[in-house]
């Protein structure tokens, strides 16, 4: 997006989304990108709620892609 600025923690978990070619689960991306859950987790549902990763639940659990 033309103007639009990540910061460091939106870089990393789009980067982890992006290499890993599969949806990933909230406690999945943290530990790959090395960012606490609660930081993930609150990240995802910005970059959600701004288009920039799709949802998706499957039995009790969230799944995250780009």
């Amino acid at each position: 997006m033309l103007g639009f600025r990540y910061n460091l923690y939106e870089e990393r978990i789009l980067k982890t989304l992006n290499l890993a070619f599969r949806s990933l689960t909230t406690r999945q991306i943290a530990s790959f990108s090395g960012i606490s859950y609660n930081t993930v987790k609150a990240y995802l549902e910005k970059l959600h709620g701004n288009n920039l990763v799709i949802k998706s639940k499957k039995g009790n659990k969230i799944f995250w892609k780009t």
